[in-house]
């Protein structure tokens, strides 16, 4: 399994362009855009690990727009697994968490649950209906 986060950390450890972009931004307390996202998504899918044994993206893509970056780079999934806790359980965890990443608070994630909820269906719908590869 490879979440997102990861898949930032491994690019952001090389030196490649991309890498280097990306430490860059990350020092600056910047927010990784869309586009970056899939370059490094890309970029680590055709990492040897990778290659080699196949991957699975965990937390990614998270809105309708990033599954039509991703698609237009040529990277679809073979499958789109959605798994989805009711609202009050993402809060419940939240909270239950005291090591927030990357300086993140409960009502910043709290509004990316929102946002994530608002998007879910889209991404769903797109996934099922031009590659049929959606699984719940």
């Amino acid at each position: 399994t490879q979440a997102f986060v990861g898949s930032v950390r491994c690019v952001q450890e090389t030196d490649c362009k991309l890498g280097i972009e990306l430490r860059k931004i990350l020092q600056e307390g910047g927010e990784i855009s869309d586009i970056i996202a899939v370059k490094l998504l890309q970029k680590r899918i055709q990492m040897k690990d990778c290659i080699d044994n196949g991957w699975i993206l965990e937390g990614f893509p998270k809105t309708f727009k990033q599954c039509q970056l991703l698609v237009q780079t040529g990277i679809v999934p073979d499958v789109f697994f959605s798994i989805q806790l009711p609202k009050e359980e993402k809060l419940k965890r939240i909270k239950i968490k005291k090591d927030y990443k990357f300086g993140l608070d409960a009502r910043v994630l709290a509004s990316r649950i929102e946002l994530f909820e608002q998007e879910i269906g889209r991404m769903e719908s797109f996934f099922a209906l031009e590659y049929d590869n959606l699984r719940r």
